[in-house]
């Protein structure tokens, strides 16, 4: 084990000089000349931060292999997302991300990981939560906005940070937040279309055709949640929704499924409020619909504008969407109290059984 010398590696690779490092961690360049000849090593305090500046983990300082690292880190995030579960409330989901990052202390993808994970269980059991579930998340958010320069890692934790400040009445703090964004993409993809040729052309237009229509769909659906629409006009935005993705893509799992999955059911939840039991059920039937074809057919067929999808090519939905916890959340929130006028009918039951069926 030779720390010194894995300093040397990473500080050549970036073109820094002894001077430079000794700057960064406010100690002489003497200091770091000893580490790396061997003759002495780095005080235990400052091994977070340089793993922090290098942008790897401790374990690869001390000279672990970085390949066993991130292979036990994508085992950690697999394993955790077979963990979630209504029942728990996604709590041994949680519990195996905090202990990875506990692990992992310096891996930005581990803390994103965490902060994504305590978002989402938020979202969708906030009724059963405390206030104080998301100061855990806003913390890790907090950190990873000051330290990580890693920018996918940080366009996902402000989008994350301002929707936690939105949720509490905090506007100031999320705008503050949204702020921290780079200027629109959509001027660099517009030169970035007319400097490719070929098939990285065709590829890049596919991207931008997929990522603005998620992106117009989801606004959409925001505005069905707004109040100072009626029921009736918040039926017409989720079904444009329904429309749109109908027009662009030939077959319904290759379509958003998450968010159709939710339509149908934001929808569900309007018919139950006007007591409505025929559309309410119609609309529950549309959702369960499109996870019970991913598991009869999960091979998605050719789409001229899904990108990874070539002429003769087919893809496992099923890798890239969890079936299986999609349905359990759904069958978790039928249990609310708005679909009990239902309880007794028959079809809802039947709804019921497919859905346990899927979860089985």
């Amino acid at each position: 084990m030779n720390i010194g010398k894995t300093i040397k590696r990473l500080r050549r690779e970036q073109n820094m000089t002894q001077e430079k490092l000794a700057d960064y961690l406010n100690i002489s360049p003497q200091a770091v000349s000893r580490w790396e000849n061997g003759l002495a090593m780095p005080d235990l305090h400052l091994i977070p931060i340089i793993a922090n500046l290098f942008e790897v983990t401790t374990d690869l300082l001390f000279g672990l292999d970085n390949t066993d690292v991130n292979a036990a880190i994508e085992i950690i995030i697999q394993k955790s997302a077979d963990l979630e579960s209504a029942q728990d409330k996604n709590e041994k989901s949680l519990s195996l991300l905090r202990n990875g990052v506990a692990k992992y202390p310096n891996n930005w993808l581990m803390k994103s990981e965490l902060v994504q994970k305590l978002y989402t269980t938020y979202a969708a059991y906030h009724a059963e939560l405390e206030p104080t579930f998301l100061d855990e998340a806003v913390k890790l958010c907090e950190e990873i906005l000051d330290n990580c320069t890693v920018d996918n890692y940080r366009y996902s934790t402000i989008e994350i940070l301002s929707a936690i400040y939105s949720s509490r009445g905090e506007t100031d703090k999320a705008l503050a937040v949204v702020n921290r964004f780079p200027s629109s993409c959509i001027t660099a993809d517009k030169i970035r279309i007319a400097l490719c040729r070929d098939n990285e052309k065709i590829d890049l237009i596919k991207d931008n055709i997929i990522t603005y229509t998620d992106a117009l769909c989801q606004r959409l659906r925001a505005l069905a949640f707004c109040d100072a629409y009626s029921a009736e006009e918040k039926i017409v935005l989720l079904n444009k929704i329904v429309g749109i993705y109908g027009a662009l893509l030939e077959n319904e799992a290759d379509r958003g499924t998450e968010l159709m999955c939710d339509v149908h059911r934001y929808a569900s939840v309007i018919y139950a409020e006007l007591g409505d039991t025929a559309n309410t059920i119609k609309e529950l039937d549309a959702s369960v619909t499109i996870l019970e074809k991913l598991l009869d057919t999960p091979t998605v067929s050719p789409s001229l504008i899904r990108r990874e999808y070539g002429v003769f090519d087919t893809i496992d939905k099923t890798e890239t969407t969890d079936v299986y916890y999609l349905a359990e959340e759904l069958l978790y929130k039928l249990g609310h109290k708005r679909y009990a006028f239902l309880i007794e009918d028959a079809d809802f039951i039947s709804l019921l059984e497919r859905l346990e069926y899927i979860v089985g």
